[in-house]
């Protein structure tokens, strides 16, 4: 089954049109060919207007008109303001999929806050579902629809992977919710050793992006496991080996497993 089948019929909505909760509201209605189906609103109505100029959905004037028209709601605003926003809301009597996409805030909080009636699933993406090439963690609630409504959405939008317990959340904010940044760091760092080494600023960056970039496409495309796809590259005696010699003694993979046991902590304090 594809994306498009597993959303097709399905009326989808949004609360919060921000970057997030907006990208992913785009790689849905292009997977679906079509934003009839989509519903969205933000308190910002200039914000919601953007949103709905470039995927076809309907503005709705307030949150309880986007649950009054949609069998699965998207909950993407800032965490502080959900409380408010989940409170004031007047639900339908109807079974209704939310599906919430606030950092740091457990399910079990989200359910105190709508009524008996609400099924209720968190999700965590990445910044790189802004290009669609994002990864989302999606929570297994044991109700089938909502699983697989939730992961066609997301797939829209990236790779997903399904976490059993929602206490994964936190280790999946250090590799993927922060990996990203890590990534930019690393990306910096092998541009400014290329103009070091007397390549322009412009070239070396370009350089190092597109070889981060190509790592990754690569060692998503083979069941090969990184330390082979690195091994094949470390020639006896070659340039590459005495780089990575380098990082070894400088902390480089420590420095990174260590940066994951950070983020994954202050997410723990954070919920």
């Amino acid at each position: 089954m594809t994306n498009r089948d597993a959303l097709e019929g399905l009326r989808i909505g949004l609360l919060g049109c921000g970057n997030m909760g907006g990208s992913v509201l785009r790689a849905v209605a292009d997977a679906l060919g079509s934003g009839d189906a989509l519903r969205v609103f933000d308190p910002d109505p200039d914000r919601a207007l953007s949103l709905s100029t470039v995927t076809g959905a309907t503005v709705e004037q307030s949150g309880d008109a986007v649950l009054a028209h949609c069998d699965v709601v998207m909950l993407a605003c800032k965490p502080q303001d959900a409380v408010a926003a989940l409170a004031g809301l007047r639900w339908p009597e109807r079974p209704l999929g939310l599906v919430s996409m606030l950092a740091g805030m457990r399910v079990d909080r989200v359910r105190e806050l709508v009524p008996e009636q609400v099924r209720v699933t968190r999700v965590m993406p990445n910044v790189a579902a802004l290009v669609g090439a994002g990864i989302t963690g999606v929570l297994a609630t044991g109700d089938d629809e909502l699983d697989q409504w939730t992961t066609a959405l997301f797939e829209t939008c990236g790779e997903v992977v399904t976490l059993a317990k929602e206490e994964q959340f936190d280790a999946l904010t250090g590799v993927s919710g922060s990996g990203p940044a890590y990534l930019f760091v690393a990306m910096e760092a092998l541009a400014d050793g290329g103009v070091r080494m007397g390549l322009p600023r412009d070239v070396a960056l370009r350089l190092a992006i597109h070889t981060v970039r190509g790592a990754g496409v690569l060692a998503a495309s083979t069941v090969d496991h990184p330390a082979v796809l690195k091994d094949r590259v470390a020639s006896p005696g070659g340039t590459t080996i005495e780089a990575l010699a380098v990082l070894e003694a400088a902390g480089f993979r420590s420095a990174l497993i260590e940066a994951v046991t950070a983020s994954c902590e202050r997410s723990k304090d954070l919920a």
